[in-house]
Order: structure tokens, then C-alpha cells, then sequence
């Protein structure tokens, strides 16, 4: 799944578009956006590098069992949508 934290730019290197597991990932104490991407080659000796973000958690030994709880970030005490990763409580 593509999900990013929304409390950071896209620009920025840790709001960039991640593969995880998860929606609410971004708000997962083992959450770590990292570019996995490697350099691809375009012809005649010249190469390009290919972005790749992964969760370096998930990537290197998977999610952790069981899934710690997510840590939501909401605007007030009775705000409804979490400013991380758009999570809609009731």
C-alpha cells in the first residue's frame, strides 16, 4: 500500500510516497520511510537513480508480530481525522 506521513512536506525526504503494509503505517512507532532504490542504467555508460521508498522495518525483517499500537496525532482533543495518516475515528 502507498501511503505517506501528511505531516511532512512531499518534498521532504521522510513525506515521500512509502510502500507499507498498512493506511495507519506513518502512525506506527515502527514506521521508517527509507529509499531502497538503486541506480538503473539508461545506455551509454550513463545511469539514472530509481526511487524505491520502502519501511526499512518491513524491508529488512518485516512487520513486527504483534503490531505495536498507532500513534495518531489529532488537532484537538475531539478532532476526528488524524493528521499523519488520515485516519477517521468515530
Amino acid at each position: 500500500m502507498q501511503v505517506r506521513d501528511r505531516t511532512k512536506k512531499k518534498s521532504e525526504y521522510k513525506g515521500r510516497v512509502t510502500d507499507t503494509s498498512m493506511k495507519i503505517c506513518p502512525c506506527m512507532p515502527c514506521f521508517n520511510p527509507h529509499d531502497c532504490g538503486r541506480h538503473v542504467y539508461t545506455g551509454a555508460n550513463q545511469r539514472e537513480w530509481k526511487i524505491d521508498m520502502q519501511c526499512a522495518t518491513r524491508h529488512n525483517d518485516g512487520c513486527p508480530r504483534p503490531k505495536p499500537e498507532p500513534e495518531h496525532i489529532y488537532v484537538s482533543k475531539y478532532g476526528k481525522i488524524c493528521q499523519r495518516c488520515g485516519f477517521v475515528r468515530a
